[in-house]
C-alpha cells in the first residue's frame, strides 16, 4: 500500500454528512499515514502540492472549473454525492431549492467532470453511471471508538427513540398513531425524539420530545434507546438513502423497526437484527408493541446487530481498503 499520499477533502456541509463522507475516512487514512486536510473551499495554489481531491456535493459556480483544475494538473478529482437531488419530494424542506434547473445542471456538470464518484447508495449508484461511468459505492462507516461495546441492562422503563432533522418529519408522520396506542397500552414505555421542535403525535406525559446534540454525543443519545425507529416513505429520494440510521442503532445494540425500504431491506435481516415494518400506523404498532413487550427478542436483536454493526467499523483493512482503492491509494 503506497503511504503518505496528500488528500484534499472539500466540503461545505458541518453536520452529519460531513462527519461521516470526509471526518470518519479522512481520519483513518491519516493513520493508515495519509496526509489528510478537510476544508469548505479549495485554493488553486493549494493543488500542486496534492494527489486527490475530493470534492463532497458542490455544485455552485466554480465547483466544475475547479474540479477540471484539478484534473489539468494530473491529480486525481473525485465527486461524493450521498442523495438522489433529482428527485427531492415535494414534502422535503430542500424540495423548492432542488427545483432549480440551474442547480441541477451545475450538480450533473460537478459528476461528469471528476474522475471518480463516490455514493454510499447502490441504488444512486445506478443512475450516476449515466452521468459517468466510473462510480465507486463507499457505504458509510463507523468509527470504532465512538461507539464503544454498550452495556444494556433491563429496566423498568423502555424507551422508543428516534432521532434526525426537520427534512424527516414526512417519514416521522408513518408512526402517527401508532406511538400514542403504544404508550397508552404499554406503561413502561417512553417515546423520545430528539433534534426537531414539533413532532406529528398527541402530547403525553411519556411522550419527550427533546433538542438535538452535538455529533460527539450522538453515540451516548442512540445507547440510551431500547427501541430504535426508522421509518422511510417509500420514494424514489429515499431508497437512494443509505442504510445509517439502522447502523448507528446497531452499534449501539439497540433492536430496530425500519420501514421495508430498499435501504434498510440491505441491512436488516428480519427477525434476527431487527424487524422491517409496513407502511401503515397499524403495521408499526405491531412491530413496536412486540419489541416493547419482548425484552428476550430486544436483547438478541441487539447482540446480532452490534455484531453486523462492527464489520462496518472503518478502522478494518477491508473496510478503509475501499476508500483508499476509489482513490488510487
Amino acid at each position: 500500500m503506497a503511504k503518505g499520499r496528500r488528500i484534499r477533502f472539500v466540503v461545505d456541509d458541518t453536520g452529519a454528512s460531513r462527519w461521516y463522507r470526509a471526518e470518519v475516512p479522512g481520519d483513518e487514512l491519516r493513520r493508515r499515514g495519509h496526509h489528510v486536510t478537510i476544508g469548505n473551499r479549495l485554493d488553486r495554489s493549494e493543488v500542486p502540492s496534492l494527489d486527490v481531491v475530493v470534492f463532497h456535493r458542490q455544485f455552485l459556480p466554480g465547483a466544475v472549473a475547479a474540479i477540471e483544475h484539478v484534473n489539468a494538473s494530473g491529480k486525481v478529482s473525485v465527486y461524493d454525492i450521498d442523495d438522489d437531488y433529482w428527485n427531492v419530494p415535494p414534502t422535503n424542506p430542500l424540495y423548492e431549492r432542488w427545483r432549480d434547473p440551474g442547480l441541477l445542471r451545475g450538480l450533473e456538470a460537478c459528476v461528469r467532470a471528476a474522475q471518480v464518484v463516490t455514493t454510499p447508495s447502490p441504488v444512486l449508484a445506478e443512475s450516476l453511471r449515466g452521468l459517468n461511468p466510473v462510480v465507486r459505492v463507499l457505504p458509510n462507516m463507523l468509527r470504532g471508538e465512538d461507539w464503544p461495546l454498550p452495556e444494556r441492562r433491563e429496566s423498568e422503563r423502555v424507551v422508543i427513540g428516534w432521532g434526525g432533522s426537520a427534512s424527516h418529519l414526512p417519514d416521522l408522520r408513518m408512526l402517527a398513531g401508532a406511538i400514542e396506542q403504544v404508550l397508552a397500552s404499554e406503561p413502561r414505555a417512553e417515546f423520545r425524539t430528539h433534534g426537531l421542535r414539533e413532532v406529528p403525535f398527541a402530547p403525553g406525559d411519556r411522550l419527550r420530545v427533546l433538542p438535538g446534540v452535538p455529533l460527539e454525543d450522538y453515540p451516548s443519545l442512540v445507547a440510551s434507546f431500547d427501541v430504535g425507529l426508522a421509518p422511510l416513505e417509500d420514494t424514489r429520494f429515499n431508497r437512494c438513502k443509505s442504510d445509517l440510521k439502522v447502523l448507528e442503532y446497531a452499534a449501539a445494540g439497540v433492536a430496530v423497526a425500519a420501514s421495508k425500504v430498499a435501504p434498510y431491506e440491505r441491512a436488516v435481516r428480519p427477525g434476527e437484527t431487527g424487524l422491517l415494518v409496513g407502511p401503515s400506523a397499524k403495521d408499526w404498532l405491531k412491530a413496536v408493541r412486540r419489541l416493547v413487550t419482548d425484552g428476550s427478542l430486544r436483547a438478541g436483536m441487539g447482540r446480532a446487530g452490534r455484531a453486523w454493526a462492527e464489520t462496518r467499523f472503518i478502522e478494518r483493512d477491508a473496510n478503509i481498503g475501499r476508500w483508499e482503492k476509489a482513490y488510487g491509494l
